[in-house]
């Protein structure tokens, strides 16, 4: 794309941050792999684990208080949904919960957005294989701050870093046109939610327009989980037959 601005001038910059960027036949056919299976095809790297961030702020101590918290609710919602013989153990489950993380899942409906094949397809993609889906906001500052601190991002090539300006005047943009349809009035910078429309498409956003430390969003995510697969777990167990004593 061709870029003119004040401080760096007229250039051409490679947008790696908006929908033609993403390989959506490779998604679909990895998100169904692991829907039917369980797993990531073996050939696939998680190619994320190797970029260079800073801590979060989430303390050691916390995060190890979240781990056991989840493993705790884990077995119990097992123990629950598999009733044994008075004695007996119920067999070992092995549950798995894959999370995908992008800088662009949720685009808005069709019906009333924007309307292209690609914008088709991503749309019927992530309502027909997420689960749930979780948003995290972020302002403009705060999405500057983050984009420096992560230094340089892998991609399958290499580990290019952020042209200067690129944030700005790239990144920032595309958030704004593909995220307009979830705030009042569009306005993206105001960081108004609108209710009835992430509702409508079964998006759960995250309270406190991004001004919430990483610990406090860490613990709304996993509550939002935890509602989740217990309602999953009740469902199955209606479906099974109940054991003859």
């Amino acid at each position: 794309m061709t870029l003119p601005s004040a401080e760096y001038g007229v250039r051409r910059l490679r947008d790696w941050d908006c929908i033609e960027s993403l390989d959506l036949d490779l998604l679909e056919s990895t998100l169904r792999c692991v829907k039917q299976n369980g797993t990531l095809r073996p050939h696939m790297v998680n190619k994320a684990a190797f970029n260079e961030v800073d801590e979060s702020d989430v303390p050691p101590d916390a995060l190890g208080k979240f781990q056991t918290a989840w493993q705790t609710w884990l077995e119990n919602s097992i123990a629950r949904s598999l009733p044994s013989k008075t004695g007996e153990q119920s067999p070992p489950m092995n549950i798995r919960v894959f999370i995908l993380e992008g800088f662009f899942l949720y685009p808005g409906d069709p019906e009333t957005g924007i309307n292209d094949a690609l914008h088709m397809q991503l749309y019927k993609l992530t309502r027909a294989t997420l689960d749930m889906r979780l948003f995290l906001l972020a302002s403009k500052d705060q999405v500057i701050m983050r984009r420096a601190q992560r230094m340089s991002c892998m991609t399958l090539k290499d580990f290019p870093t952020d042209p200067p300006g690129y944030v700005e005047h790239v990144v920032w943009p595309n958030y704004q046109r593909e995220h307009s349809w979830m705030f009042i009035n569009g306005d993206v910078a105001g960081m108004v939610i609108d209710q009835n429309r992430v509702r409508d498409q079964a998006v759960m956003v995250c309270p406190g327009k991004g001004q919430s430390n990483m610990g406090n969003i860490l613990m709304w995510a996993l509550e939002r989980i935890v509602d989740m697969l217990s309602t999953g777990f009740q469902e199955d167990f209606r479906k099974k037959p109940q054991q003859q004593s």
